[in-house]
């Protein structure tokens, strides 16, 4: 039985260092030429976050310098998040924060970004945002979650000519746990199907988000200026943080493929391993930066 108490904020902070560990380092430096570039030209990058979580994607763009003064609106779904976020970058002792209503001003030494918090669902963008004038969107270990060919339309109109888009950790149609197990493949198989099932209205396989969204974007007209791998890779040798990532997995296949026969069996086996320090476990994605 799935643990419907699970701690997701908590498992969004153990998934930081997965991604940053994760995350393809060309596709990162060519966003950042991208952005320095940028700021030559205007006052103060808009920056629009779909799926923001708890903030880690603000925490990067800070630590790494990337901006050096910024308006980033963050969109995210879950209403507590909000909350979660800015005790998770307050916390961190690494930045000054100060409140002005519903902003957020945050700085370091070197850079500085007034946060916009918007509560709700993304797929309704056209509801909860006005402006039409960013200079980039970005959307990490989300856009597979999305209808992308009804979605991103819809996103896309929302910045302004010659902006950027930069879409991280898309899964790309592989999941594989170490041991091997009998059932392995048929497992991962229905589990996909799961993913695709979401957009059945569509000719959008989500399970393949990473394989494909390249190929979407360039028939829409859109240029790819980078892209490359992004896989989650965690060994046998794990910390609890890394636990806790794995846990989430194990536990959202459990919700996705719950009443299939021999779930429960594969299940008891990978918790095991999971509690022993025995389980390995690989996924597929893919990073994206480009230019609509």
């Amino acid at each position: 039985m799935v643990d419907e108490i699970f701690d997701y904020p908590a498992y969004l902070i153990a998934k930081k260092a997965v991604d940053d560990q994760s995350l393809n380092q060309q596709v990162w430096a060519t966003m950042h030429h991208w952005i320095k570039n940028r700021q030559a030209t205007v006052s103060k990058i808009k920056i629009l976050e779909v799926g923001a979580g708890i903030g880690t994607m603000i925490e990067r763009f800070l630590d790494e310098e990337l901006v050096k003064d910024s308006v980033y609106t963050a969109i995210e779904q879950e209403v507590h998040f909000k909350e979660n976020a800015f005790n998770y970058l307050n916390n961190l002792y690494k930045y000054t924060i100060n409140v002005d209503g519903e902003n957020w001003y945050i700085e370091n030494r070197y850079c500085k970004t007034t946060v916009k918090w918007v509560t709700g669902d993304a797929t309704n963008i056209n509801e909860i945002i006005d402006e039409h004038d960013y200079d980039i969107v970005i959307s990490h270990a989300v856009i597979d979650l999305m209808p992308v060919p009804v979605f991103l339309p819809l996103l896309f109109k929302h910045l302004k000519a010659g902006s950027a888009f930069y879409f991280s950790l898309n899964f790309s149609g592989k999941t594989e746990f170490l041991p091997v197990l009998e059932n392995d493949e048929h497992i991962y198989r229905e589990y996909h199907k799961d993913m695709d099932r979401r957009f059945n209205h569509l000719n959008w396989r989500a399970s393949q988000t990473g394989e494909e969204l390249g190929s979407w974007l360039i028939n829409q007209g859109h240029k790819v200026e980078a892209t490359g791998p992004s896989d989650w890779q965690l060994s046998e040798d794990i910390d609890n943080t890394q636990a806790l990532f794995i846990l989430n997995i194990l536990q959202t296949m459990e919700k996705a493929l719950n009443g299939l026969p021999e779930l429960d069996d594969w299940l008891t086996v990978r918790y095991q391993q999971l509690k022993a320090g025995e389980l390995s476990l690989k996924i597929s994605n893919v990073d994206y930066f480009g230019k609509i």
